[in-house]
């Protein structure tokens, strides 16, 4: 039983990794989900139930951040509200809209460059404001998919050695 559970949370932390630069779906939250099963349904799990809590919090700041850097990493840059709209917009709709024609990845990194940058021009921001937002815009996204990855990665690295070490605080 224990070797089935590990196997179904190196399948979630996988999944986790995989989902966390996809915009709209909660990379660090599916891998923090492996883990949690895990601790339910293990008879001995070797994780502490203070460790999972903690880390579900981490989960869930990190999606926090991740719509929130966006949206200010276009403040930052000149962005108006629309603007900053336009990038959370952007960086969910636009995967959608381009996976279908084989264009997912482009959409997953334009996504809120070009929602930002719509926003701002259908504000009245010239393209050159506009384009700055956009960029301000994108520049956070990769940083906010950079801290998703850490934290997926984090807990990839964790689960094993608090089974391995016999606990996980």
């Amino acid at each position: 039983m224990e070797i089935f559970l590990l196997v179904v949370w190196f399948l979630f932390a996988l999944a986790g990794i995989f989902f966390a630069v996809m915009p709209p779906l909660p990379g660090p939250l599916i891998s923090w989900l492996g883990a949690l099963i895990y601790f339910l349904c293990s008879p001995n799990p070797r994780i502490s139930g203070w460790a999972i809590l903690i880390f579900g919090i981490v989960a869930v700041l990190t999606l926090v951040f991740d719509f929130l850097a966006t949206a200010i990493g276009a403040k930052k840059f000149g962005a108006s509200w629309r603007g900053g709209l336009g990038a959370v917009v952007g960086a969910v709709v636009f995967p959608i809209l381009l996976s279908p024609i084989g264009l997912g990845v482009v959409g997953i990194f334009g996504g809120p460059l070009v929602g930002a940058f719509l926003g701002e021009r259908l504000g009245g921001n010239t393209f050159r404001d506009s384009a700055r937002a956009g960029g301000g815009a994108f520049l956070a996204f990769v940083v906010a998919t950079i801290v998703k990855l850490c934290v997926c990665m984090l807990l990839l690295a964790w689960v094993p050695l608090a089974v391995l070490l016999g606990g996980g605080d």
